[in-house]
């Protein structure tokens, strides 16, 4: 039993957590944006990262990992090429 994949997800908490953070204080705005990216950036890879079963190998971690965000991936280009159509259909 590994606790490679423990260890990654919890990281990927506490990272969302301290971007969370950063997006809150109201001191620099080069913080605010810097906590943004991290939020999407994270956010989204933070779908995939949880999928894997935490006692999964660092190997197995990886393979779950980039088969979940190869689907991620078409599934976001999808929603951005479908985006057009539909407002266009709402005109």
């Amino acid at each position: 039993m590994t606790r490679f994949t423990r260890r990654i997800q919890m990281a990927w908490i506490v990272v969302l957590a301290v971007c969370l953070v950063g997006m809150g204080q109201a001191f620099s705005f080069e913080v605010y944006q810097v906590a943004l990216l991290g939020i999407v950036f994270f956010g989204l890879t933070q779908i995939s990262v949880s999928n894997v079963p935490p006692d999964e190998s660092p190997r197995g971690f990886w393979k779950y990992n980039a088969v979940f965000l190869a689907v991620l991936i078409v599934i976001v280009a999808f929603s951005i090429w479908l985006a057009p159509i539909l407002t266009d259909l709402g005109r």
